[in-house]
Parts: structure tokens; C-alpha cells; sequence
């Protein structure tokens, strides 16, 4: 520890945990859940009591799915920090019913939004209405409310709760709902509920042709939504040609502050949206080599990493993440304390020698300053597909999506195409404590013994954390008083 102040006696207790995303983290576990049929998209979500939520819809009636009524039903699992399943449950009626996002409320719950046809079974006693659903399960597995919001929807969809204790959804609308028109043939429909599933407000988001809702983010008293759209214009704003990813913030009282369309010429979509510290990160799944994607060179689908600032205002070239084929993102993260994004998608193409079958899950990092820093490949010689992504309390990440491999990273397959779960964590060194009293005055220079290899963060005011070195160094003016304690806990490690 290099330092330069007047003497004082200071009690230090450094404690050195190096871990973080410096470098690509290993599997740390996978787990495939399913039955003898086609099970498929997976997402996932973490509560603030550490539970893993997964949710996905299957056609099996074997396995974890026995409890199947018919078609395609909703099935939810609750996880432990292990992968095990510690409960699960089954939705749905006789025909096709679709779990397409997942998030948590300030209670553990988990909040499903869901696309059903059936007017039986778990639907049948609130009014035997086709459409949009909301589920709101406890974490003891308890289906506690059951809200159901018609209209007529398309695959796509997403849900976050929000900070006033209700959620935000957004769905399509074509034509009308009866209680939303759209402007075209198919619109966003974007709902504010409060907790017990009452509408707060709704708006409708379109031009003239299509749009599709991919992702929704709460910022700074501001809602933002990430979709796609091929109508000529939205809220005055141009397309570049096909469809463009779709970027709108509204209030949290519903009305509209902007609106943004990102591409090139061609067929360029919005996947996923987070908040990124002082910005908002997308990722969508681009063709395009022109426009806003004149960094790309290739005529393959990539995934493309943007950001704006809160005002709309995109930020200098992106990243492009591809192989030597179609490559499309499924999930998107910020990593807080290297702050780049990381990405999980599905590969087609080779990359270097990590898929030797295609097509596998990819897991990608960039680099502080563009570029890749890190990507990682999973999968066996089947069917492997990446659904969502997220950074778990502990510092890991969740890799969900769905396979039909029984090889490579996967040990059994159930029959056709199963749930899969993976998580990725680095491992943590030995904690080190050195605990000693020391005198520092204006000339004492004290090195500390352990090698600091990744980020630390370091609390306390007028602080500066180092990477690659073993000094830690204060800044100038910075003031403590006997009995001071340090930490440096790098996120990363449990």
C-alpha cells in the first residue's frame, strides 16, 4: 500500500477476494429439465431472497412436465444456488399456452407473462378469456393472482416490475383490443398495472406497418422499451429500410418523450435492453452493413451491441459479435464493475475451434474499450439455442435456452428438445487477511504481499482501485482515523 500522509496509527485489515469477469468464467453446473416431447424458451430471473426462477412452455407429457393438460403448457421451477430443483409447476389447458418473459417482485414472487388459446384448465375460472396473462406466483410456488388482459398477441412480449410495487408489460395489439387501436397492422401495447393487476395506463407504440416489443428497462423515473419496426416512419422518426430497432422512453405516467430508430437497410431487430450505469445498453440481431452499422462488414445476421444516453443520443460504432454464419444474441448483461456488456446467443459458424457442431450457445464479453474480450461456447452435436441471460446475486451467470443434445457440456437428453440451465462462475482464491497496526507518516511506503490480479473495489471516500498491480493507492487528501478497516471485495466471488 503506497501512501503519503501525516502519521497516524492505522488498524488494517485488508481482505483480497480477485475474481469478476477478467477473464472467461468456467461452467460451474448444468441442469436439463424436461420430457419426451418439445420443450423450449427458457428465461429466467433472480428475486432479491436469492431464488432462480425458470420458465419456458413444453409439449411434453413425461418428466417434469407430467402434469401437461394439453398442446403446449407454461412450466415454472423454482432453483437452488446449485441447479436443483426445489419445486415446479405446470399452467395451462387444452390448447397452446406460452410463457414469453419472467421477472420478481419486492416480495420474491414470480411475475410470468404469458400468451394463452386455452379457456380450460388454469384458465378456465377467470372468465375463459384468449390472450394476454399475467401470473404471479409466491416463492413457496402459490399461484396468488391470475390477471387477465385479452387482446390478440404475437410471440414476443416482455415484464419488469416496477418501483411502485405494480409491473409494466408490453404486448401487440392488431387493430384494436377494444380498448387500444393501433396505428398499422400491428402495434406495441405497452400496459401499466399497479400489484393487483388494475391498469394504471395504456399506449399503443407503431406506425403504419409492424412492430414488436423485445425488452423493457426502469431508469431515473423513466420507462424505456426496446422493440422492431419496418413502418416507414414512427413518431416522425425514419426507418433505414426493413425492419430497425425501436427505442422509446416514456414517463412514468405514460406519456412519450422520444422515440429512436437504429440500422441499416436491411433486416436489423431489437433483443434485449440494460441499464448500463450513466446509459442504456441493447443488444439486437442485425443484417445490415450500412447506416448506424457501417462498422459491419459482413452480409450475415451478427449481434450487435449499442448504447444511449438517456436523451435518446446513440453512442460512437457499437460492437459487433459474429462467426462465419448467422449468429443471433438472446441475452444481454452490464457488468458494473469492468463496465462492458456481456452477451449470450446462439452460434451457427465456426468460431476459432470452440463449436465444432453448430449450431451451439455463446457467451461473449467486450472489452473496455470495443472488441471481444472473451467468448465461450457450450453445447453438444445437437440442436443448442441460448434464450436469456442473467447476473446472479452472487456474481455468476445464468445461461437459459433450450437443447436437444445429450453430448458435449450435456450428459441426457429427456427426448426431443429439453430446458436448459447453465451457470457460469469463476472460482475465488483462498480469502488472504493480513491484519497488522501500522504508523504511517509523510514517508512510509508499505507494499501490499498478495497479488492483486483483477478489479478491486475498494469503499470509502476519494478512493482509486488498480488492476494488474499489487498497490492499492489513495488519493491525495485522503483522511482516516485509528481503527480504520479496508476491504477489497471484488464482485465475482461468494
Amino acid at each position: 500500500m503506497n501512501v503519503l500522509y501525516k502519521a497516524i496509527l492505522i488498524a488494517t485489515f485488508l481482505i483480497l477476494r480477485i475474481s469478476a469477469f477478467s477473464q472467461a468464467p468456467p461452467l460451474q453446473w448444468q441442469k436439463n429439465f424436461g420430457g419426451n416431447l418439445s420443450d423450449s424458451l427458457l428465461v429466467t430471473a433472480q428475486n432479491n431472497q436469492g431464488d432462480i426462477y425458470i420458465a419456458g412452455f413444453g409439449y411434453s407429457t413425461t418428466g417434469d412436465l407430467s402434469g401437461n393438460a394439453g398442446s403446449a403448457d407454461i412450466w415454472l421451477a423454482k432453483l437452488d444456488p446449485l441447479g436443483n430443483k426445489i419445486w415446479d409447476r405446470t399452467y395451462g389447458g387444452s390448447l397452446r399456452d406460452r410463457v414469453v418473459d419472467i421477472a420478481t417482485t419486492s416480495d420474491g414472487s414470480a411475475l410470468l407473462l404469458c400468451y394463452s388459446e386455452s379457456t380450460n384448465g388454469t384458465f378456465a375460472s377467470v372468465g375463459n378469456v384468449k390472450g394476454v396473462w399475467v401470473m404471479k406466483i409466491s416463492p413457496s410456488g402459490t399461484l396468488s393472482t391470475l390477471t387477465s388482459f385479452g387482446g390478440n398477441p404475437q410471440t414476443s412480449g416482455a415484464i419488469i416490475s416496477t418501483s411502485d410495487g405494480g409491473y409494466l408489460f408490453a404486448s401487440n395489439v392488431q387493430g384494436t383490443n377494444g380498448v387500444v387501436t393501433s396505428a398499422g397492422l400491428n402495434d406495441i401495447w405497452l400496459v401499466k398495472a399497479n400489484s393487483v393487476g388494475a391498469i394504471s395506463w395504456q399506449k399503443s407504440l407503431g406506425g403504419t406497418l409492424q412492430e414488436y416489443p423485445a425488452g423493457l428497462l426502469e431508469k431515473n423515473s423513466n420507462y424505456y422499451i426496446l422493440g422492431s419496426s419496418n413502418s416507414p416512419t414512427v413518431n416522425t422518426k425514419a426507418n433505414h429500410g426493413d425492419y430497425d430497432l425501436l427505442v422509446a422512453q416514456y414517463s412514468f405516467s405514460g406519456t412519450r418523450n422520444w422515440t429512436q430508430l437504429f440500422g441499416g437497410m436491411q433486416e436489423d431487430r431489437g433483443v434485449a435492453i440494460t441499464d448500463a450505469g450513466t446509459d442504456i445498453m441493447y443488444v439486437g440481431n442485425v443484417k445490415s452493413n450500412n447506416g448506424d452499422l457501417y462498422i459491419k462488414v459482413s452480409n450475415d445476421v451478427d449481434a450487435w451491441v449499442i448504447k444511449t444516453d438517456e436523451t435518446g443520443l446513440l453512442g460512437l460504432d457499437g460492437l459487433i459479435i459474429g462467426s462465419s454464419a448467422d449468429d443471433f444474441a438472446a441475452g444481454l448483461v452490464f457488468e458494473p464493475f469492468f463496465g462492458v456488456p456481456i452477451i449470450s446467443g446462439t452460434i451457427y459458424g465456426t468460431f476459432g475451434s470452440g463449436n465444432p457442431t453448430v449450431p451451439n450457445i455463446f457467451v461473449a464479453s467486450a472489452e473496455a474499450l470495443g472488441g471481444i474480450d472473451w467468448i465461450e461456447i457450450f453445447g453438444g452435436s445437437g440442436l443448442d439455442i441460448a434464450n436469456d441471460l442473467l447476473i446472479m446475486a452472487d456474481g455468476g451467470l445464468l445461461v437459459t435456452g433450450h437443447s436437444t443434445s445429450s453430448n458435449g457440456n450435456l450428459t441426457a437428453n429427456y427426448g426431443a428438445s429439453d430446458f436448459w440451465a447453465l451457470k457460469l462462475h469463476d472460482p475465488c482464491p483462498d480469502t488472504y487477511t493480513d491484519f497488522t497496526s501500522i504508523t504511517i507518516d509523510e514517508n512510509f511506503n508499505r507494499t501490499s504481499r498478495f497479488s492483486i490480479t483483477g478489479k478491486v473495489k475498494i469503499t470509502g471516500a476519494n478512493t482509486r482501485a488498480f488492476f494488474d498491480s499489487p498497490a492499492i493507492t489513495l488519493e491525495p487528501g485522503f483522511q482516516v482515523d485509528s481503527g480504520t478497516v479496508f476491504y477489497a471485495i471484488p464482485a465475482g466471488c461468494n
